[in-house]
């Protein structure tokens, strides 16, 4: 199955902007972060529960994609699949199955991650499982919205029953904390779903069309065009202006409201620009491409045991602490604060290397040892 080119998990994107399909084809994602390989292997295990189709995977297993499962995947995916099984009281569920979506654009088709139509409460819910950090809403989330119409369509209803017919969208996402939790949920009607089906439709013609338009906003940090965007360049060098111009000014209430959205704007378009053009020089560094002033420096992710729990539990008791944390041991920057000798607990653990970082070439720690002194510019 050729991937989208109109992706409903990237219809945030072209929808705000019919040009980034475009322009993003030019800047393919290199692949997927690791923060996304483990969401992928923690969606595994939501996937092979649901399906019942083997038993279920545990801590210590190889998801499909190489990625071994760790506690945080496993729990997280259970959390996910308990709101499923409360929501669906066993339905039948279909999950990860392709779908096209032709009442869109014969190119938009993806894979939600569960649906099920229920013709006794008049009700579809399609859910989406989130394993990332950054705060995902329900409310008007496009990409729920295209699997929501999607399933409109395969369950047969039409515009005579979808003014009876509820939507239910969810999000799962057990991470990060939230006030509401993490399950939210968003009800609609679905004949209040035909407004946004013509708008997706109307921009899926407008991004495949000829000379499609680009626009600068939040969804621009979903773009892999986003380092090579004009528009959005033009929009940071006028925040940069705005920032850097001296206004001394006291502001009204509501004046001081609509600079404060002004400004999250503008934080929204310098993350995008920053984070696009930090993944650009970090491939031409990788690739032998000199960048003046920066350098990529190798991190290192968080200590962890590499002795049994076992062994961990009877090392505290052997030195009157307390290591244990049900169903693991304590983290080791835990058992240091608890009083457990830095040394030992070295001598216990190991520290993985983890991905690469770039950094200003005067930060690295080879130019803080050996850099000549600088004569001073006063």
């Amino acid at each position: 199955m050729t991937h989208s080119r109109l992706s409903p998990s990237k219809a945030v994107t072209w929808v705000n902007c019919p040009g980034s399909v475009n322009l993003s084809a030019l800047f393919p994602d290199s692949g997927p972060s690791e923060a996304a390989a483990e969401g992928t292997a923690s969606h595994h295990v939501a996937s092979e529960v649901l399906l019942c189709e083997r038993p279920a995977p545990k801590v210590g297993d190889k998801a499909p994609n190489g990625v071994i499962l760790n506690m945080e995947m496993v729990e997280s995916a259970w959390v996910y699949i308990d709101v499923v099984r409360r929501v669906s009281l066993r339905q039948p569920m279909r999950v990860e199955q392709h779908m096209q979506i032709p009442r869109i654009h014969p190119e938009v088709h993806g894979t939600p991650d569960c649906w099920f139509y229920s013709p006794a409460q008049r009700e579809l819910h399609v859910f989406d499982y989130k394993y990332g950090f950054g705060i995902v809403e329900p409310y008007m989330n496009w990409q729920l919205i295209t699997y929501a119409i999607g399933a409109l369509e395969l369950s047969g209803i039409d515009g005579h029953e979808d003014h009876q017919t509820t939507v239910v969208l969810h999000i799962v996402q057990p991470r990060p904390f939230h006030v509401a939790g993490a399950h939210r949920e968003w009800r609609v009607l679905a004949s209040d779903l035909r407004g946004h089906a013509n708008g997706l439709r109307f921009a899926a013609e407008k991004a495949l069309g000829p000379n499609p338009e680009v626009s600068c906003g939040k969804h621009c940090q979903y773009c892999s065009a986003r380092h090579a965007c004009p528009s959005l360049q033009r929009a940071v060098m006028d925040a940069a202006d705005y920032a850097l111009a001296a206004r001394p000014e006291v502001l009204d209430p509501a004046a001081m409201g609509l600079e404060y959205r002004t400004l999250e704007r503008i934080e929204a378009l310098l993350k995008a620009r920053k984070s696009g053009l930090a993944a650009s020089m970090e491939a031409l560094i990788k690739a032998g491409t000199a960048i003046p002033g920066w350098l990529l420096q190798q991190g290192n992710g968080r200590a962890a045991w590499n002795k049994p729990a076992a062994e961990i539990f009877a090392l505290g008791d052997l030195m009157g602490l307390d290591l244990r944390a049900a169903p693991e041991a304590i983290t080791p920057a835990a058992a240091i604060k608890a009083g457990i000798p830095k040394e030992v607990v070295q001598a216990f653990s190991e520290t993985p290397i983890s991905g690469t970082k770039l950094v200003a070439s005067e930060s690295t720690l080879a130019s803080r040892v050996f850099r000549a002194e600088m004569p001073s510019l006063v």
